[in-house]
């Protein structure tokens, strides 16, 4: 309870931590999304979601499933380069957040990767995992292109990505690896499936705006608003987060 108004109290920890929400009515908004998640049975399938749209790294750096200020907690550590507005977060061409969340400690079958872009442009790597070419695993991240360009995706593979042509890199993206011989993408709520299979996992912990190879960043220069990682998701449960996070960035007034 604060202020007289009963939250869910997931949402109140995140409301504790993150004091840059103060209005009523936003708490209200970001309240109504976790009930959401909840009763469309999201939520628990989510190891860490990010709402980067509150001005500053202190504010944006939470982990909505649990927002304490620790690596284990999966808070962001953002270097520098960042961009931060009530907008979202937009990196430099070098920047980067450390999620602290390793791949390795993620199911090999059962995992997602998601990203609320609100750019047409600035491709390279929303999410993923760190590849050294002294570690022989698997690759895994969501490089989505500028519109017009192609997107490619690994889940935990060393086979070839699987791509396709951006129609308008504003949207909700989710890559996810649902079985050893089925990744999907899907825009928005439109599904792409291709049967690449899994070898093996990168070891490395997973990055937003950028892939790493050999201490080299590959960074993304996109505006985004939402992050999350977490486990596979059905058709319908796709649509349902697609509807609520539509909801609550049409409430912030930078839906796409």
């Amino acid at each position: 309870v604060a202020g007289g108004v009963t939250y869910d109290a997931d949402a109140l920890a995140y409301f504790t931590a993150n004091t840059a929400i103060t209005s009523a009515e936003d708490k209200n908004a970001i309240n109504t999304f976790y009930l959401g998640l909840k009763s469309d049975g999201i939520y628990t399938k989510l190891n860490a979601m990010y709402l980067p749209i509150w001005g500053s790294s202190s504010s944006s750096k939470w982990n909505l499933i649990n927002p304490l200020d620790t690596d284990a907690a999966y808070r962001l550590n953002f270097t520098t380069g960042w961009t931060y507005s009530t907008g979202g977060i937009q990196g430099n061409g070098t920047a980067y957040a450390n999620t602290f969340l390793n791949n390795n400690n993620l199911v090999i079958n059962d995992m997602s990767l998601g990203v609320y872009s609100r750019s047409t442009s600035g491709g390279e790597n929303e999410l993923a995992a760190d590849f050294n070419t002294g570690n022989p695993l698997g690759y895994t991240y969501l490089n989505l292109g500028a519109t017009g360009v192609t997107c490619g995706v690994r889940i935990n593979t060393n086979n070839a990505e699987f791509a396709t042509t951006v129609v308008n890199a504003k949207a909700f993206y989710i890559t996810q690896r649902s079985g050893s011989s089925s990744q999907q993408l899907f825009r928005n709520t439109t599904k792409y499936t291709n049967t690449i299979t899994q070898t093996n996992k990168s070891i490395n912990t997973i990055k937003l705006g950028a892939w790493i190879v050999n201490g080299v960043p590959y960074a993304s220069t996109k505006l985004c608003s939402f992050y999350f990682i977490g486990k596979s998701f059905s058709d319908t449960e796709v649509t349902n987060f697609y509807n609520r996070i539509t909801t609550l960035m049409t409430y912030f007034g930078i839906q796409n």
